[in-house]
């Protein structure tokens, strides 16, 4: 799939110009995509609390969601502080089941700016989900506390006083900005291989409050993995019976490639998608798939299968 160039959304940058009820249900995980995961012949999909150990069904738009998760209360007065929440349902929302559709059939019916608008899913998903945000901003307090201690007299008046680094809440639109301008991540993204596995029967796929996970099997569970290695793994359940897998093309075509070495690339260095789609993932590795999905989620698990979440619940007491 050819990809010209590569345009940002400029999600935040579009004006709402109907005046409607201010949205405050944010939904961490798009409606639509979580209906492809509904308990078949019922409006409603299965979902387990991995804290509670408990499962019920719920209609889509009444799960994964925060109230005024993207309101940007330090907007400029006159500016809508909803715009983030308004531009994911206009642009994403109404076009993510029809794209992943395409996908499912192959891609060749996809039309260049929907291959954008779904990399751009792909990332912004990732990036805005709680458990990526808590990570970013843990790791920005880490930083500044360090930098903070560095400084004798600060040092002091914290250590005397009691003071602690807080990132404030404005720091979390901070980085999304700061990530999805930097383009890198639509970079690695549309530079791998993208396999659309088909799942053997008798398997079906979960998805979570984390449905973007990026590992590296060659590094240890407890070390954090991006994109930017030559060994990532990046999986997306498309619905219960297809998985979107990207590797990088190194991995495939250089048997002597080292998976833990850094990819060097430019932002937006982008000419190609290539897309594979009509193979059935093997019987061993489907069986992976839902455990792995579980282990990266923050907190909840979605299926339209009770019996797939109740066999997740059994793994996570073993």
């Amino acid at each position: 799939m050819p990809l010209k160039f590569a345009r940002q959304l400029g999600i935040g940058l579009i004006h709402i110009h109907e005046k409607k009820p201010e949205p405050r249900k944010h939904h961490i995980v798009p409606v639509t995509y979580l209906g492809l995961f509904m308990i078949p012949a019922t409006d409603k999909v299965a979902i387990l609390d991995l804290q509670a150990g408990i499962i019920r069904k719920q209609k889509p738009k009444e799960v994964l969601h925060r109230r005024d998760y993207y309101r940007q209360e330090h907007a400029p007065v006159g500016e809508d502080q909803f715009i983030l929440e308004k531009g994911f349902g206009k642009t994403i929302e109404a076009n993510l089941q029809n794209i992943i559709n395409k996908l499912i059939d192959g891609g060749n019916k996809l039309s260049e700016d929907e291959l954008i608008l779904f990399i751009n899913h792909l990332q912004l998903q990732r990036l805005r989900v709680p458990k990526q945000f808590d990570i970013f901003m843990k790791s920005t307090e880490d930083w500044l506390t360090q930098f903070a201690l560095s400084i004798p007299e600060v040092a002091s008046g914290m250590r005397k006083y009691g003071l602690k680094v807080v990132v404030n809440d404005k720091h979390r639109f901070n980085i999304l900005r700061q990530i999805v301008g930097s383009g890198m991540l639509f970079t690695l993204f549309s530079r791998m291989i993208w396999n659309v596995w088909t799942i053997p029967s008798g398997h079906t796929l979960v998805t979570t409050d984390n449905p973007v996970v990026i590992f590296n099997p060659y590094k240890s569970g407890e070390e954090m993995s991006g994109p930017g290695l030559l060994g990532a793994h990046v999986l997306f359940p498309l619905s219960p019976q297809y998985l979107l897998e990207m590797i990088h093309p190194e991995i495939e075509s250089d048997p002597n490639a080292d998976p833990l070495s850094r990819i060097q690339v430019q932002k937006f260095e982008v000419s190609q998608v290539q897309i594979r789609a009509g193979n059935i993932l093997s019987q061993n590795l489907a069986k992976k798939v839902n455990p792995l999905m579980a282990l990266h989620a923050d907190r909840f698990v979605v299926s339209g299968s009770e019996e797939a979440l109740k066999a997740i619940w059994a793994d996570f007491n073993e």
